[in-house]
């Protein structure tokens, strides 16, 4: 999901929508690749009627690094891709 969401991000500028120095497409690309990965943690949560919390802390577990930092950066992601959006809706 999260390799997905850059790639198609990538994919915008030679489409010559935006110029090369615009980061909006990025800041895109990065809220929804972080923003699918962590959507798709709680919907097969709750699909497979399994607790959400532990969904995701066993996902920031197997990634090898603080749980905290994970979601940190996770949020963060989401957060860029709200400020891209904002930005291009403007």
């Amino acid at each position: 999901m999260f390799l997905l969401g850059i790639a198609g991000s990538l994919l915008i500028w030679p489409l010559g929508h935006y110029p090369h120095t615009d980061s909006r497409p990025l800041l895109l690309g990065m809220g929804i690749s972080c923003g699918s990965a962590l959507l798709a943690l709680v919907l097969v949560s709750w699909l497979s009627r399994r607790p959400i919390r532990e969904a995701l802390v066993t996902y920031g577990y197997t990634q090898g690094g603080p749980v905290w930092l994970i979601y940190s950066i996770m949020l963060a992601g989401v957060a860029a891709g709200v400020v891209g959006l904002v930005q291009v809706l403007r």
